[in-house]
């Protein structure tokens, strides 16, 4: 059983490590195998997140974190910027409890949605975020935030054509 806590810095480094492993899941993509090889984040981005934002992480037994999701708050919205989970604990429900978790919370702290970007064409990806609520949200409907993390995205090598915005709208 996985538990999920607030994520504390001395996690930093494990994220990164997290990440990194996630990535795996892409090397059977031919379109985003370069994932795969990508630097992770370093531990002091994540830093924001764990200090200001909303950051979490699900921990085994041995209270070492195998999933995480950091996301920050951009109006009324709780914006999820990442998701990831270790390779080997993929498919496990770690993710959908990480996801449960963060909806809870922006309901019971009064945010209006929760927001995030995705791989729209990747089955572990937009089909994931349906299956809780979520829903495509359309170019001329996204907020300035979101349309400044596609550019971002965008800057960084993800075709803006094989992503989505998504948004599920609660306390309304």
């Amino acid at each position: 059983m996985f538990e999920i806590r607030r994520t504390r810095i001395s996690d930093a480094a494990t994220l990164s490590v997290i990440e990194s492993s996630a990535g795996q899941a892409f090397l059977n993509l031919p379109d985003l195998a370069w994932i795969a090889g990508s630097e992770p984040n370093p531990p002091q981005l994540y830093d924001f997140s764990i200090r200001e934002g909303y950051s979490i992480v699900a921990t085994g037994s041995d209270d070492v974190p195998v999933g995480f999701l950091n996301a920050n708050q951009y109006t009324d919205e709780l914006y999820i910027g990442e998701l990831s989970v270790r390779y080997d604990y993929q498919g496990k429900g770690v993710g959908k409890r990480l996801l449960t978790h963060a909806i809870q919370y922006a309901t019971s702290a009064r945010f209006g949605a929760v927001t995030l970007t995705t791989f729209s064409h990747v089955s572990w990806n937009r089909p994931f975020y349906e299956r809780a609520g979520f829903q495509i949200i359309a170019e001329s409907e996204m907020p300035g935030y979101l349309k400044q993390k596609r550019r971002e995205e965008q800057q960084n090598g993800l075709c803006s054509e094989k992503r989505c915005a998504m948004k599920l709208l609660i306390n309304r």
